[in-house]
């Protein structure tokens, strides 16, 4: 995904327009993140959802070294999240119930920087400022969102936290997770990640990728526990018949496929394996295992520059025929008549020379 830089109100249009996608909150939040980093620059991403005792209940995170993000999230829960922080910042838990939406790190000043929470935490990734963004439900805050930039990188300004507070109701639309929709349409994605195994289905490697993509098919919600977890046990139990197939076609069965699937909150994902050529002896017998992530249709048309830069009500209606809706269902969630989405419908058809959604859809898909 490569949504760049774009003026701010385009990008707060596409972070609303992300956030009223079918669908729960897992399924579009790289992609989320991606155009907020476009839109206030970051190089580290942590949400944190929170139970209703300010638990943290799910962690994800994006990071340079995703690794050390994870084990940095697991001793944050253990010996800091509403433990000791408060001798560097506002603890969660006062940030949570408090009346104020940013908590920028420059306000504590120098102190912040001699704190065991900066040595510990933050240091070790390589990120000097923080600030943080609680998302406030309207029963209860379901959790924070933080941001991080690296040394050497300018602290978060005033007109960060301005811009963070004005979309903090879309990001908290966004973030709120939802019940499973298993009647979206998913289609592949541009995420691929690499794993290798051997003969018995144990991984021998795999890419930064595949881990996380290992994390979202096994621990989908996103514990804190599971954050550092390597989930090979979890991996060689789902890959293994793919494995056998690969290397004994002899042995395959009538109804065995030769790829897998699998499907939750945070996409669809699919494996096919092929036999590596060994040029050693200790290579025999190897698989690699190209993993991908299947995403909603309408997901998938965000993502291309042709459908971002549509105006901005036939973009609305084209992501919605996307998700399968009919006109009247697609008048009544714009707030417009039927007549009016018919037009930009047509207009649509007209636009990508075809007749018919069907069409329209593989138009746009096929031109990239």
């Amino acid at each position: 995904m490569n949504y760049g830089q774009t003026k701010p109100s385009i990008a707060v249009a596409n972070l609303h327009q992300i956030a009223t996608l079918a669908g729960p909150a897992e399924y579009r939040l790289p992609d989320l993140a991606e155009i907020l980093r476009g839109y206030v620059h970051f190089d580290g991403f942590k949400m944190t959802w929170t139970d209703e005792y300010d638990r943290q209940a799910g962690v994800w995170h994006v990071s340079p070294d995703m690794s050390a993000g994870s084990q940095s999230s697991v001793l944050f829960h253990r010996k800091f999240y509403n433990q000791i922080e408060n001798e560097a910042v506002v603890s969660s838990s006062d940030l949570l119930r408090g009346r104020k939406t940013v908590d920028n790190c420059t306000r504590y000043g120098e102190g912040f920087f001699d704190s065991e929470l900066y040595a510990t935490i933050l240091q070790p990734l390589g990120f000097r400022h923080a600030i943080r963004l609680v998302l406030r439900g309207p029963d209860r805050p379901i959790g924070f969102l933080t941001l991080t930039r690296g040394d050497g990188e300018k602290p978060f300004s005033a007109e960060d936290e301005r811009r963070l507070n004005g979309i903090e109701d879309i990001l908290t639309h966004a973030m709120a997770r939802d019940a499973m929709q298993d009647e979206t349409l998913l289609v592949p994605a541009s995420e691929q990640a690499m794993v290798i195994c051997d003969r018995s289905g144990a991984v021998v490697h795999l890419s930064g990728e595949a881990r996380q993509f290992l994390s979202y098919i096994f621990a989908p919600a996103f514990a804190v526990g599971d954050l550092d977890r390597t989930f090979a046990e979890e991996a060689k139990a789902w890959l293994l018949p793919l494995v056998q197939y690969t290397l004994k076609p002899s042995q395959r069965r009538a109804n065995q496929p030769p790829a897998l699937y699998r499907r939750n909150q945070w996409g669809g994902f699919s494996a096919r394996a092929y036999r590596l050529d060994a040029t050693e002896a200790s290579q025999a017998n190897l698989v690699g295992i190209n993993l991908t992530r299947h995403i909603p249709l309408a997901l998938r048309l965000m993502r291309l520059a042709s459908v971002r830069e549509l105006p901005r009500r036939e973009k609305e209606v084209c992501l919605k025929l996307a998700e399968g809706r009919t006109v009247p269902e697609i008048a009544a969630a714009l707030s417009m008549s039927n007549n009016t989405t018919v037009g930009h419908v047509s207009s649509l058809y007209q636009r990508f020379d075809v007749n018919s959604r069907e069409k329209l859809m593989v138009s746009l898909l096929t031109a990239h």
